[in-house]
């Protein structure tokens, strides 16, 4: 379903230049084929997905249906209603379609993260991250705090990625709400900046917490992050 466009490998991580660019022309190129269970643990720090829709679901917001499109008919329907079966708005079903997709991008050891534009990213997970200790100034501990680093820390204690994961599905939704001309919402772009600054700090952390391992997939996404939210400040 989704082929690799580029592999990064190990011992590429410390000597290749900055930016997404430069990975596509000094990696190694391979397409129409999956590799990922066979050789990820092995050989590569981040990659690069290909990631095309698997249908078309036509919606009047351009993000939705961008999501939606690369949903599976099972994972569609799951993302229209909440944990009650009550139907949820636009909004909530590009936010939680995104992650349901994350979680399929996503290996063992690696966490899969859809930037848009049919591409997306396999970052490594650290050995040594832990969620529960980020250390998050008091002025910034919202209930953003309590539900994403503490009681999340209960499943993800050893991925700073999930904080970008959210950061993503918050501005997945951002679009959605600026695709069908609302006002109502607002928190969407509120939240996603808040997760953005927590992840900023869990890279922080990373590089204190595993000196030997190579941030740059982490940074490559934080960059993503800052670019693709200035549009909303």
């Amino acid at each position: 379903m989704y082929g690799i466009i580029v592999f990064w490998p190990r011992f590429l991580c410390d000597i290749v230049g900055e930016g997404l660019p430069a990975a596509e022309t000094k990696g190694l190129v391979s397409e129409g084929f999956d590799l990922m269970s066979l050789l990820f643990p092995v050989l590569f720090c981040w990659t690069i997905l290909d990631v095309p829709a698997v249908t078309v679901r036509q919606h009047q917001a351009a993000a939705l249906e961008e999501v939606g499109s690369r949903l599976s008919a099972e994972d569609y329907r799951e993302v229209q209603v909440d944990q009650f079966g009550k139907k949820v708005d636009e909004i909530t079903v590009t936010h939680e379609g995104l992650h349901f997709l994350n979680a399929r991008l996503s290996r063992p050891g690696y966490h899969g993260l859809y930037l848009g534009g049919g591409k997306a990213v396999l970052v490594e997970k650290p050995k040594n991250f832990r969620l529960r200790r980020l250390a998050v100034p008091r002025s910034r501990r919202t209930g953003r705090y309590n539900t994403y680093v503490i009681q999340a820390s209960k499943w993800w204690d050893s991925d700073p990625l999930i904080l970008a994961d959210e950061s993503l599905a918050y501005l997945a939704g951002a679009r959605t709400r600026r695709d069908l001309g609302w006002s109502k919402r607002s928190e969407t772009i509120r939240f996603g900046l808040e997760l953005l600054e927590f992840y900023r700090l869990a890279v922080k952390e990373t590089k204190r917490t595993d000196p030997d391992y190579d941030t740059a997939g982490m940074e490559e996404v934080l960059q993503f992050l800052d670019d693709s939210w200035e549009q909303f400040k």
